[in-house]
């Protein structure tokens, strides 16, 4: 019997551990998105992921991230629609869980995916 309750509680501890970071990358998302804050620069928003729990190295690389939709946004200013459109490929929450699974080819790859629905070819 004791062994069962190990078998248990380890493998509740997991699921436990991966709800908290989902629970992180969720309430990380949100307080950037719905403040301020969390946008008006890259201090800010790497303030809010270490209260969250993420590296120093995970923040850098989602300012990397949402940098780089700034700056092809930017590029289509003269198009508000296109322009607008960039802007919506960004996602804070696929991003971050990418990022913080060491895996952000994935974001990447669905970025550009996103990114080609906007019709950007002149």
């Amino acid at each position: 019997m004791p062994l069962l309750m190990m078998l248990l509680v380890g493998c509740d501890s997991g699921s436990s551990s991966a709800s908290n970071k989902d629970s992180n990358i969720r309430n990380a998302c949100l307080e950037m998105d719905a403040t301020s804050i969390g946008f008006t620069g890259p201090s800010k928003r790497i303030d809010i992921m270490k209260d969250y729990g993420f590296s120093l190295d995970e923040a850098s690389t989602l300012n990397f991230v949402i940098n780089q939709t700034y700056e092809v946004s930017a590029a289509w200013s003269f198009d508000e629609t296109k322009s607008d459109c960039v802007m919506n490929t960004y996602s804070c929450p696929l991003a971050l869980t990418a990022i913080s699974n060491g895996n952000l080819d994935q974001y990447t790859k669905g970025w550009e995916t996103r990114l080609n629905s906007c019709n950007l070819l002149l």
